[in-house]
């Protein structure tokens, strides 16, 4: 039974010194994955063909897209690294579709859309973690994230039909992309995570509270961002 027990403390004590780069080390991550992106508030009142902005309400979604970059770490102690990085990151949300009838008339009907409405933002994210190292390959991850805006768009389409007396006479059909110009060039948050290590090859789950508004107002939103990925680490 000893003998059992003694083997078993060996493979124990060999997996957590393989578990994670040895004290003083350095390593680079290059890593890529999805983001899933919405915003804290946020609301978009759009004046629709009633012309009522109260009534035309668009709740943000989250909408999944792109993110790649490398991280660099260092090992202070067996259980302790630092990490700071250099991430793009598409962020933003999806809306709601918006939908409305009016009848101008007896005879007269008009059918308006909003859908497939999407807000794409470009960020680049500077993220700097402390990695605790809980369990062997195992860590978990809290630091702050300063981010760069890059650029962004709205996209979305707009249509409105026409009938009368329950005939089609006039149709309207627009795809829009517009340029966003209004949000702040600087974001802020704070990641959040975990991450699992086998033989270099690194699983990372994060989440990014965001602490900056977008905009310079009391009310607006802030990003909300979990954040997937894999890597590769290297030694240096």
């Amino acid at each position: 039974m000893k003998s059992i027990l003694t083997i078993v403390m060996a493979i124990a004590c060999s997996l957590a010194a393989m578990a994670q780069p040895k004290q003083g080390t350095f390593s680079i991550t290059p890593r890529a994955g999805v983001v899933i992106s919405s915003y804290s508030g946020g609301n978009l009142f759009v004046e629709g063909i009633s012309g009522s902005y109260k009534d035309n309400k668009l709740s943000p979604k989250y909408r999944t897209a792109f993110s790649g970059g490398v991280d660099a770490e260092y090992q202070l102690t067996d259980m302790l690294s630092l990490s700071a990085g250099i991430h793009y990151m598409q962020q933003g949300c999806k809306y709601d579709n918006l939908s409305q009838t009016v009848e101008p008339s007896k005879t007269t009907k008009i059918i308006y859309g909003l859908t497939e409405m999407s807000e794409e933002l470009h960020y680049l994210q500077f993220p700097v973690l402390a990695s605790l190292w809980v369990a062997p390959n195992f860590a978990v991850k809290i630091g702050v994230q300063p981010g760069a805006w890059l650029s962004g768009n709205i996209k979305y389409t707009e249509s409105q039909v026409t009938e009368e007396k329950g005939q089609v006479v006039d149709t309207y059909y627009q795809v829009h992309d517009d340029e966003i110009n209004v949000y702040r060039k600087f974001d802020l948050s704070i990641p959040i995570g975990i991450s699992y290590e086998f033989e270099n090859v690194v699983l990372d789950a994060r989440y990014n509270i965001g602490l900056t508004r977008l905009m310079d107002t009391s009310d607006g939103p802030r990003h909300k961002t979990f954040m997937f990925t894999a890597g590769y680490r290297f030694a240096l």
